[in-house]
């Protein structure tokens, strides 16, 4: 569990993959802060692509996220509907 860009997060798991059919993603563990408070995400809401790209590890997120000062963040809900945020106004 990490925190980045204003809320814990972790690296879904084997069943968590299974069970929303994906092979990647970052799930929003809370709490949210700063930036993310605005922009409507939400416990459980797993991260899939930051400015179109698969996210598939921590690392990753952290990477595209550095010195970026705003991003399209896409994922889904824990209900199986999807989204995407244009975020903006913060640094990793």
């Amino acid at each position: 569990m990490e925190t980045i860009i204003g809320a814990k997060l972790s690296e879904l798991t084997a069943e968590e993959k299974k069970n929303f059919g994906l092979s990647y993603g970052i799930k929003i563990l809370g709490p949210i802060s700063g930036l993310l408070t605005d922009s409507h995400f939400g416990e459980g809401f797993i991260i899939t692509k930051i400015n179109g790209i698969n996210l598939e590890s921590m690392e990753q997120l952290e990477n595209e996220m550095k010195g970026t000062e705003g991003a399209m963040i896409e994922g889904i809900y824990p209900d199986g509907t999807h989204d995407r945020y244009y975020t903006r106004g913060f640094q990793v």
